[in-house]
């Protein structure tokens, strides 16, 4: 009896290499990878220095934007002033 080619199924058995069942499959393989490679990373480096490097890091870029933002903000008043000396006269 033939098997129409539409069912997914290969002398009765069901195909396990659709696109599908391969993308979980990779994608199961490189979480565990990544998991795995943090694990070694950590088992090497202690976590003190790890810390104090991301905590400055993240206080220089905050600083960064910190800065932008003061300075949009002066820009922003000083426009507005421009506009409003160029209306009144």
């Amino acid at each position: 009896m033939p098997i129409p080619a539409r069912t997914g199924l290969v002398a009765g058995v069901p195909r396990a290499y659709g696109k599908g069942v391969i993308e979980r499959c990779i994608a199961a393989a490189l979480g565990i990878l990544i998991l795995g490679a943090i694990g070694a990373f950590l088992m090497l480096v202690p976590i003190l220095p790890l810390v104090a490097f991301v905590v400055v890091s993240m206080g220089l870029v905050l600083m960064f934007l910190l800065g932008i933002y003061a300075a949009s903000g002066r820009r922003r008043r000083r426009d507005r002033q421009q506009v409003e000396t160029a209306s009144a006269h």
